[in-house]
């Protein structure tokens, strides 16, 4: 029996609707990260963008010939989610750029559709097994050790024009703070495997998937890892075995950190202290100037709160209705703050209020299926991985190089009978 189900016999037998759309959802969540195009100046998000939108169309249109969606509670919340953003990029600022996305970016209406898509699916037809679980921590392993490469200078992929000025640990993403996403999804699922199911090989991933977090960089990821930790403690306070197994990994995350900021001279640990200092004294420029850009999220929000600027009209609306002084980057001409580095502003900003409270209430309801389940170990794996991207979220953006994973993740936890099914 493989991964959609596929009973290995001479006959040749003709898919079902169900395996198609698995195949499909595998293959998107199994090579999306990967997708890469040497060639021209948009190497990594536009290529990732064409594939979403295409293996989305497809599922779509298996959806659509099944025609065995329940429209049930949440259902019809994601629903209304897609209905305010598609309401929100009729009328925003520029209608090319919200359909379609900014450049390096591409997250307009189109991968909104596409996300949309993706839960439905998930949420209905997704089947998870132990090897379609294996396969992507695999897959995430070799990234990640691609990446650890890339943090001491080591890359012998091509890159583009843009990409080669940053000499940094993104893997195949295309940037460090993106690559922290994936890294956190990634870290959830091990790490949890390990501590909840004594599995050895997911100790082995966790230590190659934290080692690339390290190496980008990214203290929102540190942040979030070290959050998510905190609130997994919790299900192994009475676990005498699953605590051991907890003191391990931290045991082994703290040699990883100063053996890899030994060997780059010192960068990781001065890194690291630039938290407490931007925590001690804010200023437009702490969290490497996000708290300028949250103010003048705030701007764009009262401005235009019932619909936003549009998908992708970030910086339109920062044009438009933030103060033309007072923000670092109006003293650089050449920047552009395109999104809010903060999902939910972001959100707020782009698409308005109302659909960041269909979004939200939309993830509440999933943690609500979930926690209902929480007796059960595999639901207590996917509290830490929705928080733990929900969290980096705070200080992240979501991206076409990510965020289909994340959806398709939301769609399976919002559905108990996929997860209880897992063996």
């Amino acid at each position: 029996m493989g991964i959609l189900g596929l009973k290995n016999s001479g006959e040749r037998k003709e898919l079902t609707v169900e395996q198609m759309i698995n195949f499909f959802l595998y293959t998107l969540i199994y090579l999306l990260p990967f997708i890469y195009s040497p060639f021209g100046s948009e190497s990594y998000y536009f290529p990732k963008a064409i594939f979403l939108w295409i293996i989305s169309l497809i599922i779509l249109i298996l959806l659509l010939k099944d025609r065995k969606v329940k429209l049930d509670t949440i259902t019809k919340v994601i629903i209304i989610f897609l209905v305010l953003i598609v309401i929100s990029t009729i009328f925003s600022m520029d209608l090319t750029k919200s359909i379609v996305g900014g450049r390096r970016r591409y997250e307009g209406l189109l991968s909104f559709l596409s996300y949309g898509v993706l839960f439905i699916a998930a949420k209905n037809y997704l089947k998870i097994t132990k090897r379609s679980i294996n396969i992507m921590m695999i897959l995430g392993a070799i990234m990640s050790i691609y990446g650890v490469f890339q943090f001491y200078g080591i890359d012998p992929v091509p890159r583009d024009y843009f990409h080669s000025t940053l000499m940094e640990c993104y893997g195949f993403i295309g940037h460090r703070n993106f690559f922290s996403s994936y890294l956190l999804i990634l870290l959830g699922i091990s790490i949890s495997v390990f501590i909840f199911y004594d599995v050895k090989s997911y100790l082995i991933y966790s230590l190659i998937f934290f080692a690339a977090l390290v190496g980008t960089m990214t203290r929102g990821g540190w942040l979030s890892l070290a959050a998510v930790c905190f609130i997994g403690l919790f299900f192994i306070l009475k676990r005498k075995n699953a605590l051991k197994r907890a003191i391990i990994i931290v045991i082994s995350f703290i040699c990883i950190f100063f053996a890899m900021n030994y060997f780059k001279g010192g960068e990781i640990k001065d890194r690291f202290e630039t938290i407490k200092d931007d925590i001690s004294d804010v200023t437009h420029s702490s969290g490497s100037g996000r708290v300028a850009i949250y103010e003048a999220s705030t701007y764009i929000i009262k401005s235009k709160p019932l619909l936003g600027t549009g998908p992708s009209n970030f910086w339109e609306g920062i044009k438009e209705f933030a103060p033309s002084s007072g923000f670092w980057w109006n003293e650089q001409p050449n920047v552009i703050v395109d999104k809010a580095h903060n999902e939910y502003l972001n959100i707020a900003a782009t698409t308005g209020i109302p659909s960041l409270i269909a979004y939200i209430l939309l993830v509440i309801l999933i943690l609500k299926k979930v926690f209902e389940n929480k007796d059960d170990d595999k639901f207590k794996v996917l509290v830490i991985v929705i928080l733990g991207y929900l969290i980096q979220a705070l200080f992240n953006i979501s991206v076409v190089s990510v965020a289909p994973i994340f959806w398709v993740i939301l769609g399976v936890s919002s559905n108990p009978k996929i997860i209880k099914e897992i063996k």
